[in-house]
């Protein structure tokens, strides 16, 4: 493996694109329930909303944001795979990190509102376009010896 040069060229790449996901997985619950709380979004709206509403948990919030990641992720795999086919590995994979960095940014956004309930799903969903690349990717045994460095 050492010897392959595409591949030497790429394992730091991909230890770090793996990185990414496992920080974003990980952090995911840390900024739902502490940046978002949409419990404290139910206490003080106006008219209060009953604590005990599926939409002033963060535990819902957290699982519907992680479904709609895999689901996303799952989705956009195809897509990655015809863009990969039609640009090229290379370009295609340039692409996934621009996209990854650009979604990953949006989640700075993050604020107690009920705006931010919305959006927090709506970037799980654009974070989990990326991750679909990683899956595809790695799904092609042969990806390394494919890549023009």
């Amino acid at each position: 493996m050492l010897q392959n040069r595409p591949f030497r060229a790429m394992i730091v790449p991909w230890i770090l694109d793996q990185t990414i996901v496992a920080m974003l997985s990980s952090l995911l619950p840390f900024y739902v329930q502490y940046v978002i709380s949409p419990e404290v979004v139910c206490q003080v709206s106006s008219p209060p909303i009953p604590i005990a509403s599926a939409r002033c948990s963060s535990r819902m919030l957290l699982g519907i944001g992680l479904v709609c990641m895999l689901l996303a992720a799952i989705l956009s795999m195809p897509l990655w795979q015809r863009a990969a086919m039609g640009f090229g590995d290379y370009q295609t994979w340039l692409a996934f990190n621009f996209m990854n960095a650009i979604t990953t940014i949006l989640f700075i956004v993050g604020q107690t509102s009920t705006l931010a309930i919305v959006l927090t799903i709506c970037f799980a969903i654009l974070n989990g376009a990326p991750i679909g690349r990683s899956c595809a990717f790695e799904q092609a045994s042969h990806f390394w010896h494919r890549v023009q460095v």
